[in-house]
């Protein structure tokens, strides 16, 4: 009778050693899998990380192209009105200059992209005119 407990024992003690290693693999196996999960996560936010880093560096960049451009942009506009506004002076001056025999200005006036036929006095007199009337042949040319 002893040893039929003393069996039933072993047996029962083994059956709770049995269920404790399965149980005990179920949780190694759980963790594996959690960490296996965890690891990919991880490098999923890594690579989501590194996606953004790279849409921000390249945001910052264009934003630094459209910030560049827009100022080559001005610039060019800047140059323009001032050659206008150097235009539009030597086109003012420009019959008198004519008339004067001022064949600098004439020259410079004509380099600026002045309309040796544009220009003209509040009489409508052409440059060219007023350098013929006053013998400026030098500007008229012979």
């Amino acid at each position: 009778d002893i040893e039929a407990r003393h069996k039933e024992e072993l047996k029962r003690r083994e059956e709770q050693d049995a269920e404790q290693n399965d149980r005990f693999q179920k949780l190694v196996d759980e963790r594996q899998r959690n960490r296996v999960a965890l690891e990919a996560a991880e490098k999923k936010a890594q690579a989501v990380v590194a996606k953004a880093e790279a849409e921000a560096r390249l945001e910052r960049e264009a934003e630094e192209r459209r910030e560049r451009e827009a100022a080559e942009e001005a610039a060019r506009l800047e140059r323009e009105a001032e050659e206008r506004r150097q235009q539009g002076e030597a086109s003012r001056t420009f019959v008198e200059d004519a008339g004067r025999g001022d064949l600098k200005k004439v020259a410079l006036a004509l380099a600026l992209g002045v309309d040796p036929n544009g220009p003209r006095d509040e009489n409508r007199y052409t440059a060219l005119i007023w350098a013929s009337r006053y013998g400026r042949t030098k500007i008229v040319g012979p």
